[in-house]
């Protein structure tokens, strides 16, 4: 099971995405990253609702970017259903880190 964390907010409902894969913590690109996508970070964390951001937001990461083109349909319980490119596999920097903002409806 993948853990995912937001760090860079304002607050703990929202942050750069990280995920922790192989035991060290990386981001996601935010290349093609939309509604859907948040949705299923932020269900991860508890919360109901999510919206993108894409770029860094919320400042750029400090470990690998693990995923890039998610494509998530929102009904997905972890971000790792999601088709993606492979852990770490893709051309990206953190300079496109995705971000969410979670709520509770």
């Amino acid at each position: 099971n993948v853990s995912v964390r937001l760090v860079g907010g304002n607050n703990e409902s929202n942050g750069r995405v990280e995920v922790l894969y192989n035991k060290q913590w990386g981001t996601i690109c935010s290349d093609q990253w939309d509604f859907y996508d948040a949705l299923v970070i932020c269900r991860m964390l508890g919360y109901s609702d999510g919206v993108p951001y894409n770029g860094h937001s919320f400042g750029k990461g400090y470990g690998p970017v693990w995923l890039g083109n998610v494509q998530c349909t929102g009904n997905e319980r972890s971000i790792s259903e999601c088709p993606s490119s492979y852990w770490g596999t893709h051309s990206c920097n953190t300079s496109k880190d995705a971000g969410v903002y979670c709520s509770t409806y």
